[in-house]
């Protein structure tokens, strides 16, 4: 759940891990119909857990890798200590774009997860009235 949910939302977040169930949506939609506020907040983190972009990371990481090597490889003139800072250069970025891809990996799980419990439980709300 998102760390800044309301406390008194808490009680009525889903389980991202489990599938939605009509027995699941239907509680959330009787529990919450006396507490609109509860409601809104657990739909708003929903939407915020499923709009999760992750193109902006992935491109930053990818402009970013070019220009250490590039960097890396201009900056000393003896060839030895440049195909060492290179290779080096080469593992760490290795082990953190396996880091990165694993997080990416958690989060996109994540992000579907929190869009079909979204999509579940405004499917199942009633229609909002329109006042003037």
């Amino acid at each position: 759940m998102p760390d800044n949910l309301p406390e008194y939302a808490r009680e009525f977040w889903p389980d991202l891990s489990e599938w939605p169930t009509t027995d699941e949506v239907k509680r959330f939609v009787r529990s919450t119909r006396r507490h609109p506020d509860a409601r809104l907040a657990v739909l708003s983190g929903l939407r915020r857990f499923s709009a999760v972009d992750l193109s902006v990371p992935w491109a930053f990481f990818g402009i970013f890798v070019p220009v250490v090597l590039a960097s890396v490889g201009t900056a000393i003139e003896q060839p030895l200590i440049t195909f060492v800072l290179v290779a080096a250069s080469v593992v760490a970025i290795i082990i953190v774009m396996g880091i990165f891809a694993d997080m990416s990996g958690d989060i996109d799980e994540r992000r579907r997860s929190a869009l079909a419990w979204l999509r579940a439980f405004e499917d199942a709300l009633p229609p909002a009235r329109r006042t003037r």
